[in-house]
């Protein structure tokens, strides 16, 4: 498990509990959006998001992706999945459960179908029930041509969980 207290940036290289791992790019990864964590020397340092990875006009043939979370693990995944050396970092121990919860919105289901993962595990949910007091209100999912109708309930500890599996039997060495 990566630990922010206990790891460096030091030149091109992360150390992590005095192991020292090179990669010529590191992958940030830190939750829905992008945000950077306090790493000694990272702003120093350049680095690439979930979001500015698949930019590039050239593969990189080997990543460092910091974060296992949903974020972390797809783009992991789909790294290794496309043959990509991938070290997938991640301070917190599994399964972990989150406030931000196990709901999974229609635009959610869409990415890991993309991604082929198997959402059998998941409830699926075809709308959303709202209650304020004695009143309930039960709205449906729209019908869109980018998205299915429907979203899911994935228990967040179990979900976490799954990608990191996924990612890992796509070749991601998970530490």
């Amino acid at each position: 498990a990566f630990d922010r207290e206990t790891a460096d940036l030091v030149a091109d290289a992360f150390e992590v509990d005095g192991r020292r791992l090179t990669a010529k790019t590191f992958v940030i990864a830190t939750g829905s959006r992008p945000g950077v964590p306090k790493i000694p020397g990272l702003d120093a340092t350049p680095y690439l998001t979930n979001e500015t990875l698949f930019d590039l006009r050239e593969p990189v043939p080997s990543l460092i992706v910091v974060g296992a979370g949903p974020a972390g693990s797809a783009t992991a995944h789909r790294l290794a999945s496309a043959g990509r050396d991938v070290l997938l970092l991640e301070k917190a121990s599994f399964p972990r459960d989150k406030v931000c919860g196990d709901g999974l919105t229609p635009r959610a289901v869409a990415a890991l179908e993309e991604l082929k993962i198997d959402l059998s595990a998941a409830h699926r949910i075809d709308g959303l029930r709202m209650i304020a007091g004695k009143k309930v209100r039960e709205l449906a999912w729209p019908t869109t041509d980018r998205f299915p109708n429907h979203g899911a309930v994935w228990p967040r500890s179990r979900f976490d969980t799954h990608l990191i599996d996924v990612a890992a039997e796509a070749g991601a060495e998970v530490r």
